[in-house]
């Protein structure tokens, strides 16, 4: 089974609801009420970016290790845990470092690096590899970029 890490955007006052009632995200999540453009699906690309963006392969500092980070809304299972949560103001600060950083998608170095540390899927060995954690990093950049832009916050989730 694949593990799929997943984006939705949606404003704080939803966010904080979950946060009361968690019982409510599955239906949202998995539900087809939310416009596509709201969704970003990372494929298997989510935990090469987080140790790209940063230089760890579970840990990290914050804002960096947003992907593995932010408020577990209870403990309703979405396929890997709970889902995550950030209010638009910390989604803010995720969009800034992200604008303000630089980093290295050279293929020599990356994949020996996403080897070492056994970086999910652990296929990580070709130049088609790097290229398609790099596309799927311009799409999580400009999904978090319209979500600051719409005063929105994330629920993150892996299935």
């Amino acid at each position: 089974m694949s593990m799929i890490g997943n984006l939705v955007r949606c404003e704080d006052a939803k966010i904080n609801e979950f946060h009361t009632n968690p019982n409510l995200i599955e239906d949202f999540v998995y539900g087809s009420n939310i416009d596509s453009s709201k969704r970003l699906d990372l494929d298997k690309s989510w935990h090469a970016i987080h140790f790209i963006i940063s230089g760890s392969a579970w840990e990290g500092d914050p804002p960096q290790n947003f992907l593995m980070s932010g408020q577990p809304i209870g403990n309703i299972d979405l396929g890997y845990g709970p889902a995550r949560t950030f209010l638009s103001s910390e989604v803010k600060n995720i969009n800034d470092f992200l604008n303000s950083s630089s980093f290295n998608f050279s293929t020599d170095d990356l994949v020996g690096k996403l080897s070492m540390n056994e970086i999910y899927p652990q296929v990580w060995n070709r130049q088609e590899d790097i290229d398609y954690i790099k596309a799927y990093f311009q799409e999580l950049k400009l999904f978090i970029n319209n979500a600051v832009d719409e005063k929105e916050g994330l629920i993150l989730f892996i299935n």
